[in-house]
């Protein structure tokens, strides 16, 4: 009795997560935008970032998905800050739903926490270095809800294609879609460049486009720079950003059909990484 109860709370939750990422694809016109701290710093400077977010979203008539994280579980060095951890950053994320009614984005690293990030987050981001972890991904297009994979720096634009499918595959028929991110890609040590090449083969190399109608997006926080070359945390060069976007723009990545999409995320530098 009490299984089959939990079958059905289950059930529930997963119906309610694939209304709410239908909702998120149908809201999205002419794109989204995704934008937030990297990390969850606190409380107020959560909700005093969602709170903008949600300000600039209703005056421009765009969606906007709040994108922080719980733990950066991959950082430079054992000194950087990671963040509150999983209750305390999730509950956060929380109130910034419920405050600012902005879709939220956070990532998951272990198959144990997607339960109960699910139960939060709109969107769960799988992090680059992971975007080859089958049980990962599956288990977060599971749950229901929309799953962003950002590309590795070390994979390809196909890699990346044959990551999104395995979501789609593990989701099932009723699957809400999947975000393919450019992370840009590994020349050397601490050299990492975004090859537009590779929004054009995410885009164009396979149906998970338009099947998903969500087409990959470009990291602009990231963009161009190096994944440790920062003096002991991870960095990135700030100067390239605005012709990485115009780059963007002029290989079509956002544009599928009639759906536009473009995935940003603004990194706030007040912590050390």
């Amino acid at each position: 009795m009490i299984q089959h109860k939990n079958q059905q709370i289950q059930q529930s939750t997963m119906t309610a997560a694939r209304l709410t990422s239908r909702l998120l694809r149908e809201t999205s016109h002419p794109f989204f935008v995704v934008a937030g701290p990297c990390v969850v710093e606190s409380m107020d400077h959560s909700l005093m970032m969602a709170d903008r977010l949600a300000e600039i979203g209703a005056r421009l008539n765009l969606t906007m998905i709040f994108k922080s994280s719980f733990d950066k579980a991959n950082r430079q060095t054992h000194a950087s800050f990671r963040g509150p951890g999983l209750d305390a950053g999730l509950a956060v994320l929380r109130r910034v739903k419920e405050q600012t009614g902005c879709f939220v984005l956070t990532d998951v690293h272990e198959t144990d926490q997607v339960p109960s990030v699910a139960e939060v987050a709109d969107c769960l981001q799988i992090p680059a270095l992971l975007c080859r972890q089958t049980d990962l991904i599956a288990r977060a297009a599971e749950t229901g809800r929309l799953v962003a994979i950002k590309k590795g720096q070390f994979a390809s634009a196909h890699t990346a294609v044959l990551a999104g499918q395995k979501a789609l595959a593990a989701a099932g028929p009723d699957a809400p879609g999947v975000i393919l991110t450019e992370r840009g890609t590994t020349f050397g040590y601490d050299d990492l460049v975004v090859d537009p090449r590779n929004l054009y083969r995410m885009m164009k190399s396979s149906s998970i486009v338009s099947d998903t109608g969500s087409p990959p997006g470009s990291d602009g926080g990231r963009h161009p720079g190096g994944g440790g070359g920062g003096g002991g945390r991870s960095s990135g060069s700030g100067h390239g950003k605005r012709r990485g976007r115009h780059r963007s723009d002029a290989t079509g990545s956002h544009d599928t059909d009639d759906r536009k999409v473009l995935v940003m995320q603004d990194v706030t530098h007040s912590v050390q990484r």
